[in-house]
């Protein structure tokens, strides 16, 4: 399994030793997956209302990772060549996402933050509006993630994305930008974090985060309902299940029901707990040790690594296109994707019943 080390910076004590200095820690490549898919970005919030695009649109975040990561023979995640022959713009688009993914891995991980949205999504609720002109020379003002943990909990996350070597001006605008969203709901946040997913030592995957403390007490708060949160974070989700274009079909993991479906051309299948949006936050939180001792298996000892399960519900499983030997090969040299009949063949499942057949 690659493994990614993080560095921590400026967090208190108490959080433990996950929050100070220099620490690695392992990552599957169906975990990377779930943080990739996951994360609530503002240019997807419309493809829910179109069930096809939101394949694509799925596809296309998976293929960033496919394409653009790879394992090292020292087992850590680095650029390809794919990634290195891409012009400046390019690699920065491709940069954020990956700031964007590892901040959601991070959060999951640390601060047991399930659902991290785009505070974009949500800017025609933040009271006053953020304002429109430059800020310290920052041209937008503000955080890019909120996200609530499972206590309910606020927090409010600045992502970047760097092709080279993180520097300390990145890092201080990051720490002010969080500074920029006062309340969420009527509440401070319960911490803020800077983040930079960057590239250095030979092009291997890094990355930082660190607590900027401070706020602007002038800054806007964001109004929304914890409900209106949950609905826009498992609507790209709740698309994907409503195309027509997919076979769903119900399958038991781990004791629980999920509907599952496989991305075509991908080898991986997306699965989310099979029950309904207004009652699933309820369900995830009485089955919280549960979720957590899965979360600690799929990180560290499960036989079948190329399963992840999500605080939030969203199971990731990734095929054997996505093994160890192939993914250390650069993309152009791996063999074809494998599309096994019926989706990936990963964890035993008991399948239920065929929900739909796509004609």
């Amino acid at each position: 399994m690659p493994n990614l080390t993080y560095s921590s910076d400026k967090f208190g004590p108490s959080l433990g030793a996950n929050f100070q200095g220099d620490n690695t820690i392992n990552v599957s490549w169906s975990e990377f997956i779930w943080s990739a898919v996951s994360v609530g970005k503002a240019e997807s919030a419309h493809m829910v209302h179109f069930g096809e695009f939101s394949i694509y649109e799925m596809i296309f975040r998976i293929g960033m990772l496919y394409v653009n990561l790879k394992e090292s023979k020292k087992g850590t995640f680095e650029e390809t060549d794919a990634f290195a022959a891409l012009d400046p713009s390019e690699k920065g688009a491709i940069s954020y996402f990956l700031g964007l993914s590892t901040a959601k891995l991070l959060s999951h991980r640390f601060l047991k933050v399930p659902w991290l949205m785009h505070l974009d999504v949500y800017k025609k609720s933040l009271v006053p509006l953020l304002p429109s002109r430059p800020i310290n020379g920052i041209k937008k003002a503000k955080p890019d993630l909120v996200g609530r943990d499972m206590n309910g909990k606020w927090i409010v996350i600045e992502a970047k994305g760097r092709s080279g070597n993180k520097d300390g001006k990145l890092m201080a605008k990051a720490k002010l930008q969080t500074r920029f969203l006062r309340k969420i709901n009527g509440y401070y946040p319960s911490i803020r974090v800077a983040h930079v997913s960057y590239f250095k030592q030979r092009h291997t995957l890094f990355t930082h985060w660190e607590d900027p403390e401070d706020y602007n007490e002038t800054a806007p708060d964001l109004i929304i309902t914890d409900d209106e949160f949950i609905r826009a974070y498992y609507a790209p989700i709740r698309a994907l299940f409503a195309s027509d274009q997919v076979d769903v079909v119900e399958e038991v993991h781990r004791g629980d029901s999920y509907r599952m479906l496989s991305l075509p051309g991908i080898d991986v299948r997306i699965g989310l707990l099979n029950v309904p949006d207004s009652e699933l936050e309820r369900a995830l939180a009485r089955r919280r040790e549960h979720m957590l001792s899965l979360l600690v298996a799929d990180d560290a000892t499960s036989e079948n690594l190329n399963q992840f399960i999500g605080w939030d519900g969203i199971l990731i499983q990734a095929g054997p296109s996505w093994g160890q030997e192939r993914m250390m090969a650069q993309p152009n040299q791996r063999p074809p994707i494998i599309i096994p009949a019926g989706g990936p063949a990963l964890a035993e499942s008991e399948p239920l019943t065929q929900l739909r057949k796509a004609d």
